[in-house]
């Protein structure tokens, strides 16, 4: 399975390909494509910043979640 930083890397790389199979005419297909793919990336993004991380060695769900409020303050 894929983690987030490897979904970006993947996202970029097809982005960056889609936009080299590029003509005058006739790639409307690829020109949604790309628009799809970079949805896709702010779509990941967004995940990663909403992320909070585990608090290290929390002893308890409470104690995780006060926590995550206080980091999100």
């Amino acid at each position: 399975m894929m983690d987030n930083l490897d979904k970006l890397d993947f996202l970029y790389r097809e982005i960056e390909y889609a936009k080299s199979q590029l003509k005058p005419t006739d790639t409307g297909h690829i020109h949604t494509a790309i628009n799809w793919l970079e949805y896709r990336l702010e779509s990941v993004k967004s995940e990663i910043r909403h992320v909070v991380p585990k608090k290290p060695f929390a002893s308890s769900p409470e104690e995780q979640r006060i926590y995550e409020l206080r980091r999100t303050d």
